[in-house]
């Protein structure tokens, strides 16, 4: 090379791209050794992919949302979007196995399924349309969580095999979870005090949340209970640890986890098997205890917690506010076809409140729905609890339970956005749909049932073994 023409020395730039590239290797393969392990785990134990699901959720609900492990187009991917992905690609592993059997004992039909994999795949189809029309940053951050994790969680349960069945994980592991869940909040009253719906505290100069808990975190706590006292595998002594689960979601303030918890613990006291006597005494001890915390706070006795109690239970702010801004996105949706598929992921949930630009999502899970996938969206998903409510059964203890669960998170809906951690109960509710139901209305049990010895012609003496005659 000519000396007058020396060669380029490169640049700093090109430098830090030489020294990254051997880092971002090293870390897309990590990352893809980690994804094939959880994808392994989840394919080979249903009940592994349950108890990590609830361990992220216990984690987000105690230290607040998970930071981003790595960036993707803007988007900061977190612990639970990675599960996510590993419950989608088993679960769709799972649909793509899938062979059409008769129905007969042991064996899983449809049941609520095809309108799970058609809500989901309407959540996809939407979602390519987001990320060319606004980008994959705005439509990433609108979907990840209330849409495919609610559906790819719900995904993965539906499909599982019947055995082992998925109940006993959901069951074993969502008390745990909200044992934990309960164990945080004391420590946070212990620290900070018990805060109300209209309080807030000083953290780190910023104003933060009074309650221990956020509702969705609250509402995992009064399921718990529910299991508690419905699942089958659980005595009078596991079912009295539901006192204290409950007890601690009504110092959590959350009215609509109140209601929540309220309707199913009553439809419980209704439709259990029991006896009449049993039942009016249940009913009794129920409106005893409601009394007797009603003189209690009238006598001054729970002291700052009965005012606390009382000012979450008479603020209306929050309501009226969410109802101001449910109208201002309504009036969004003009023609026909926004009516009927909405906007795609990424438009945003902008509406002005009282003179003020808001943002943040509608805390309406129906109307989220029809804003991103529609009516036919939204007639979709009321179709999977509708189809899998009616083909699961209610008349066992499991049933029931399922159908009371079902109703608490249509009612939590009406105020909030579900979280990923209910995603495991609606693929729950229609695992049980898939199960055929005998007469009685039970799942029919593994394998073919042994017919009964019939009676002997001549009385009920069962006939006598071969080769020996009737006894004299």
């Amino acid at each position: 090379m000519s000396p007058l023409h020396p060669a380029a020395s490169p640049d700093g730039a090109s430098l830090a791209a030489l020294g990254s590239a051997p880092q971002t290797l090293l870390l897309g393969t990590a990352a893809v050794c980690v994804l094939a392990t959880l994808v392994w785990l989840f394919a080979r134990s249903t009940g592994a992919g349950t108890a990590l699901v609830l361990a992220s959720a216990v984690q987000t609900g105690l230290t607040g949302p998970a930071p981003g492990l790595v960036w993707v187009g803007g988007v900061g991917i977190t612990w639970p979007d990675v599960l996510t992905v590993a419950a989608l690609a088993v679960g769709a592993g799972r649909l793509a196995g899938l062979r059409a059997h008769p129905a007969g004992p042991g064996r899983l039909t449809p049941g609520g399924l095809p309108a799970l994999t058609a809500l989901l795949l309407l959540t996809l189809c939407v979602l390519l349309v987001g990320i060319g029309q606004f980008g994959l940053k705005p439509a990433g951050l609108e979907v990840r969580s209330q849409f495919l994790a609610v559906f790819g969680f719900a995904l993965y349960i539906a499909t599982a095999p019947r055995s082992p069945d998925p109940m006993r994980a959901v069951v074993l592991y969502w008390p745990i979870a909200a044992a934990v869940l309960a164990a945080g909040a004391l420590a946070w009253w212990a620290a900070h005090g018990i805060g109300s719906s209209s309080t807030h505290l000083l953290m780190d100069g910023r104003l933060v949340e009074s309650r221990a808990l956020d509702a969705p975190t609250a509402l995992v706590v009064g399921q718990a209970a529910l299991v508690l006292l419905c699942a089958p595998r659980y005595g009078p002594r596991a079912r009295m640890c539901s006192v204290p689960l409950l007890l601690v979601v009504l110092v959590l303030q959350h009215r609509t986890v109140w209601v929540c918890t309220a309707l199913m613990l009553l439809g419980w006291l209704a439709v259990r098997r029991a006896s009449a006597g049993r039942r009016l005494a249940a009913a009794g001890l129920a409106a005893a205890a409601a009394g007797a915390l009603t003189v209690a706070y009238g006598l001054g006795v729970l002291g700052d917690t009965g005012t606390s109690l009382s000012v979450s239970a008479g603020d209306d702010q929050t309501l009226v506010w969410r109802a101001a801004g449910w109208s201002s996105l309504i009036d969004t949706l003009h023609g026909p076809l926004d009516w009927l598929f909405g906007f795609p992921f990424g438009a945003g949930y902008a509406r002005e409140i009282s003179g003020m630009l808001v943002e943040v999502s509608p805390h309406n899970y129906f109307l989220q729905v029809l804003l991103r996938l529609g009516a036919v969206g939204l007639l979709v998903l009321l179709a999977v609890y509708a189809v899998s409510l009616r083909r699961a059964g209610s008349r066992s203890g499991s049933g029931l339970m399922l159908a009371l669960l079902a109703t608490g998170q249509l009612v939590f809906c009406l105020t909030y956005q579900l979280p990923m951690e209910q995603g495991l109960l609606i693929g729950l509710l229609v695992h049980r749909s898939r199960v055929p139901l005998d007469r009685s209305g039970r799942p029919f049990a593994d394998g073919p049932r042994t017919p009964a010895p019939r009676a002997a012609a001549d009385g009920n003496r069962l006939p006598a073994p071969a080769g020996k005659g009737p006894h004299r």
